[in-house]
């Protein structure tokens, strides 16, 4: 990481959205104060988690589809909630909206999602006249996009289908966009996913993804995710997987894999895939130990004002957000 620099502060401003720029700047400052102090501490290699600790540490497929199918009505609900996740969720999905947009497809063109999950892309991109292959590997969730598709209209443009994006049953080169929002966090092989998504998508074709952030803010001000509590999660999780014991379905710190920007960046390139955009998405909420830093209201405002100040370019920010979204092209 970069040295820190000294945050700059807005002059004084009255009112409600004051205390709230006050808020963020507290928060933006902190955060430079506690990353001089206490850096942030790399994990292993990249080569070694991916190809190797990560499918030794992780469970199969399987445990992941039990804890989608175990929430899959938070998240057909979450992007209408009025709350810090439905705020970043929304963002995340606009965001991906408005690149596709820009892409400037023709009408008709064949787009994968993979993951698709509650289908909130999925059908904005039938409503877009794209021919849409949404796929999903939790049960629960699929329902949850087929229901959604049908309440939306779309379902003659948008077909739903169960499917593992770590072997994908379709052809090379049958895609003009890939989509996947949500996904890499939850794959016991990630490499393989991603030249799965390669291999589909037409040479020169987009593909669309996010990635929540390993260097999140919201992990560094939280005592319980620092760097070295994860070897113990990473053994507690093997001793519980060698017993049979490991719950169904499994919490998702169990379950998911974060990387930084780079090691992002890395894991695309071995794919075949160059990254063109990386845009930061989303902050917070903020709760550590377990305790929010602020009600609901205000920690929505909050997290929407240091997102302004990463769209700005705050360097800190931009490295410290929820999530990487990444627009990315097959080699050709």
């Amino acid at each position: 990481m970069a040295s820190p620099c000294r945050a700059s502060v807005p002059a004084p401003r009255s009112g409600r959205r004051a205390n709230v720029e006050q808020r963020a700047s507290r928060v933006q400052r902190a955060a430079l104060i506690y990353s001089a102090t206490v850096p942030w501490t790399p994990g292993p290699d990249l080569d070694l988690r991916v190809d190797h600790s990560d499918v030794l540490t992780r469970g199969p497929q399987s445990d992941v589809d039990a804890h989608f199918d175990s929430t899959a009505r938070w998240w057909r609900d979450v992007y209408d909630a009025p709350t810090t996740e439905g705020a970043i969720y929304r963002r995340r999905s606009d965001r991906v909206l408005a690149w596709v947009d820009e892409l400037a497809l023709p009408a008709g063109s064949a787009v994968l999602e993979v993951g698709a999950g509650a289908g909130v892309v999925a059908v904005e991109l039938a409503r877009r006249g794209h021919q849409v292959k949404a796929v999903e590997s939790s049960e629960a969730m699929l329902a949850v996009l087929r229901e959604r598709a049908a309440a939306s209209g779309v379902a003659d443009r948008l077909t739903a289908a169960t499917a593992d994006v770590h072997a994908l049953d379709e052809p090379a080169d049958a895609f003009d966009l890939v989509v996947a929002i949500g996904v890499l966090p939850w794959l016991h092989a990630p490499q393989v996913a991603l030249r799965e998504m390669a291999r589909v998508a037409r040479p020169g074709a987009a593909v669309i993804l996010t990635s929540d952030n390993r260097a999140r803010l919201s992990s560094r001000i939280d005592p319980r995710r620092r760097a070295p509590l994860r070897p113990i999660l990473r053994a507690l999780r093997r001793e519980l997987r060698r017993r049979g014991t490991l719950p169904t379905p499994a919490p998702s710190d169990f379950l998911m894999h974060l990387y930084d920007r780079d090691e992002l960046l890395a894991m695309l390139s071995a794919a075949g895939l160059e990254a063109e955009r990386v845009e930061p998405v989303g902050f917070g909420p903020f709760a550590p130990a377990g305790q929010p830093l602020l009600p609901e209201r205000a920690m929505i405002r909050l997290e929407a004002a240091l997102q302004h100040r990463a769209d700005r370019g705050a360097p800190l920010l931009r490295s410290a957000s929820f999530q990487h979204v990444v627009l990315a092209r097959v080699r050709g």
